[in-house]
């Protein structure tokens, strides 16, 4: 039998989980998949031949569909995502960019987790970027022109709209690389804005203000840092999301 089915008894989140079954797998290569994201049938055999084929590739990423458009052809969209050449040299380059779609898009070596370690079992969001940006170290992940996992963007279970457990991950991936966003303007900008209007999402406003007050210490004065702050402070946090989604163009 090739299939083992493991189960915990709580829930521990994504990292966790995703940690037990690598340290159980027998294979080579590691493929993730999500509940709400479908793989392509021929995601695994195309992603390991073309890691096979690229020896110094630690890992492959395709382009990603939504559910409601899958298609047979496997035709990419416009916009492969690829790291811009001007971050390449960057000790950890997916701290400039990171936009993989869904990680049940990636497929691993199993020699990766050795190298560099696992998921952070402290989140529960946002632990795959965490992932990568640590991974970037030892390469740039393979891109795979190809649409193979689809997205159900309607599902209720995705994570991405859990604001508080989103802005704990991003605290803890700032606290991980702060020697690396600190040395560089635009990194603190980056990741010091996008940790403010997350917390206040959450209705974290003191540590949200923490973070504005960082830039000022740095002696940077983000405008849009400064404007955002201003309207969560007096705004509730539900009103504060509807209209920073509404000024960022976010659904």
């Amino acid at each position: 039998n090739n299939l083992r089915l493991l189960s915990t008894d709580t829930n521990s989140g994504a990292g966790t989980a995703r940690n037990i079954g690598v340290k159980a797998a027998k294979g080579n290569f590691i493929a993730l998949l999500d509940s709400d994201d479908v793989m392509h049938p021929k995601h695994l055999e195309i992603s390991i031949n073309m890691l096979k084929s690229n020896i110094n590739a630690n890992f492959s990423y395709s382009a990603v569909g939504d559910m409601e458009s899958m298609n047979e052809d496997m035709s990419p969209p416009d916009n492969l995502w690829v790291i811009g050449e001007k971050f390449i040299k960057h000790p950890r380059p997916y701290l400039f960019d990171l936009h993989f779609g869904t990680s049940s898009g990636i497929v691993f070596r199993k020699e990766i987790f050795d190298k560099i370690g696992f998921f952070d079992g402290r989140m529960r969001a946002a632990e795959d970027t965490d992932f990568f940006i640590r991974a970037s170290e030892l390469g740039l992940g393979l891109p795979v022109n190809k649409t193979l996992v689809f997205k159900d963007h309607k599902s209720k279970d995705r994570l991405t709209s859990n604001y508080v457990e989103n802005a704990k991950a991003y605290d803890i991936i700032i606290n991980k690389n702060l020697n690396y966003i600190f040395a560089n303007s635009f990194l603190m900008k980056k990741w010091l804005y996008k940790s403010i209007w997350l917390n206040f999402y959450a209705g974290n406003k003191k540590q949200a203000v923490k973070y504005l007050l960082k830039l000022f210490g740095k002696g940077i004065f983000l405008p849009k840092g400064i404007l955002i702050t201003v309207f969560g402070l007096v705004l509730s946090s539900s009103k504060f999301v509807r209209l920073h989604k509404y000024l960022s163009g976010k659904k």
